[in-house]
């Protein structure tokens, strides 16, 4: 069966969900534990919300999120947050 995406894609015309955007949109991004099973020890909030455009930092279940205006300003407050460590959770 022919592929009747090919030349969208070839030529970068092609329409992917990343590259959707709506009004007043915003953007999540999670700063995750470095392993499994580790959980957030402290992380500096305040640092993430300094950054123009951080509209909320939240602490998950996965982590910490960071919700913006935009992609590139969700990373920016992710990497502000100084996260200051983990401890492991032990599972049985």
């Amino acid at each position: 069966m022919a592929r009747l995406d090919i030349p969208e894609k070839v030529s970068g015309t092609g329409i992917f969900g990343l590259d959707v955007n709506v009004p007043d949109m915003l953007v999540a991004v999670i700063a995750r534990p470095p392993a499994y099973g580790a959980k957030p020890v402290s992380f500096d909030e305040q640092a993430a919300m300094a950054v123009k455009g951080v509209r909320k930092v939240v602490q998950i279940p996965a982590g910490i999120a960071v919700i913006a205006d935009s992609t590139v300003i969700a990373w920016k407050g992710r990497d502000a947050l100084k996260s200051n460590g983990t401890r492991a959770l032990i599972l049985i």
